[in-house]
């Protein structure tokens, strides 16, 4: 039934918030929450709990195929019931779009899609975009947390990877809101590029520090505001926020990593959007 779209998410179980921030989601976008009948033509978002128990996970793409004839699958959104799920749905020949950064979840085969980026996926195509502007030698601005970690070994690799350098790795408490003795530590050093792995909210107070220690996010070819220097700011997709544009000035020639942007897919991308 082309009007079927399945989902699989945990409203109970351990990670049950996120399963029911995602639901929420889903519900939105299919109009789901609408008041009054939907339109025929509307789709109908059918939910799954797996709890996060990677043998239900299997067992309801079994149940959204056979019984409810769902025409394509979203989640789950953990590594091990993602991989199940992936490897059943492949069997069944359903298209399912994984909610996890895990690039393994997508080896069952061309049905199997990633909508999340692993920190491989958006480092790399960071420095890409940063080295193809000139940039060789990079810094690094993170929290101390697993995410800022992970981040900055992929970004580490990346650069080395691509030719480059990376010359500073400062790090902050999760969550600070004051930054001046470490970016004064970090300005002292020279590099082209900055690389921010933090969320949208947190970049909106780094981007100002940084431009009042003299370190201004600029466009290529373009000079920095008189006595500043021009770097280029890099951030991951979890860093994308309105607040991002209405603090435009501080971000200037900033490059941000996407979780998908079809006209520049390749790969199982490609063959997705297409």
């Amino acid at each position: 039934d082309p009007r079927v779209i399945g989902a699989i998410v945990p409203m109970t179980g351990r990670a049950r918030q996120i399963g029911q921030h995602v639901s929420r989601g889903l519900m939105l976008a299919s109009g789901s929450e609408v008041v009054g009948p939907p339109d025929s033509d509307a789709p109908q978002l059918v939910l799954r709990d797996d709890g996060g128990d990677p043998a239900r996970a299997a067992q309801a793409v079994e149940d959204l195929v056979s019984e409810q004839r769902a025409i394509a699958i979203i989640g789950p959104l953990e590594g091990q019931a993602a991989r199940l799920a992936a490897q059943r749905a492949q069997e069944l020949g359903v298209p399912l779009i994984a909610l996890v950064p895990d690039p393994s979840v997508t080896d069952p085969g061309a049905m199997v899609f990633r909508l999340v980026p692993s920190p491989r996926d958006e480092a790399l195509a960071l420095v890409r975009a940063a080295t193809a502007r000139g940039a060789t030698r990079f810094a690094i601005l993170r929290p101390d947390n697993g995410y800022g970690r992970a981040m900055q070994e992929a970004f580490t690799a990346a650069a080395r990877e691509a030719g480059g350098e990376v010359v500073a790795d400062e790090h902050y408490e999760a969550g600070a809101t004051s930054f001046g003795t470490i970016i004064s530590t970090l300005a002292a050093a020279s590099f082209d590029a900055l690389f921010v792995p933090d969320n949208g909210r947190q970049l909106n107070l780094v981007a100002p520090a940084l431009a009042a220690a003299g370190l201004w996010s600029t466009r290529a070819g373009q000079s920095a505001p008189r006595g500043g220097r021009g770097i280029a700011l890099l951030a991951p997709s979890v860093a994308i926020d309105p607040r991002i544009l209405r603090s435009s000035r501080y971000f200037q020639g900033a490059l941000f990593a996407s979780w998908f942007h079809a006209p520049t897919a390749s790969g199982s991308g490609r063959a997705f959007a297409d």
